[in-house]
């Protein structure tokens, strides 16, 4: 692939995120992301960022902070603590779309993260500088 085939397909991953119901997480890496980073070394830094993300949202991350407050807390009713969840500010809310975001929304996204771990090693094990594919249109791994 050549610098401008990464460069869409850098632009496709970003879309497809968005798309796919991420665009806060497509914020937060956009706002962390260095924007001199550009055609394989932007493909391959979103995905490092975006699997980040998605490891940190895995909903087995909730459920160890649930059990390390339930191991040094105690509530006033004697019941464990349930449920967690981080209020954003105005502008936090209004910059990710999203008021609040729970710990404990049981989604796992393991299989995902899998898949986008497989797509990474492709990525970095494909050269920059590599001919279009025989249709001439782009030779995505």
């Amino acid at each position: 692939m050549n610098k401008d085939e990464f460069d869409e397909l850098y632009r496709f991953l970003r879309s497809e995120v968005s798309r796919a119901g991420f665009s806060y997480i497509d914020q937060v890496i956009d706002g962390e992301f260095n924007r001199s980073q550009e055609g394989k070394e932007a493909v391959e830094s979103y995905l490092e960022y975006l699997i980040k993300m998605l490891r940190e949202r895995n909903f087995k991350m909730g459920d160890s902070v649930l059990d390390e407050l339930n191991g040094s807390i105690e509530t006033k009713s004697g019941n464990p603590i349930k449920e967690i969840e981080i209020v954003l500010s105005n502008e936090e809310s209004q910059r990710y779309k999203v008021k609040s975001e729970s710990l404990r929304k049981g989604v796992d996204y393991s299989p995902l993260i899998i898949s986008l771990e497989s797509f990474k090693k492709k990525i970095s094990n494909t050269p920059e500088h590599t001919p279009r594919g025989p249709s001439g249109g782009p030779s995505f791994p």
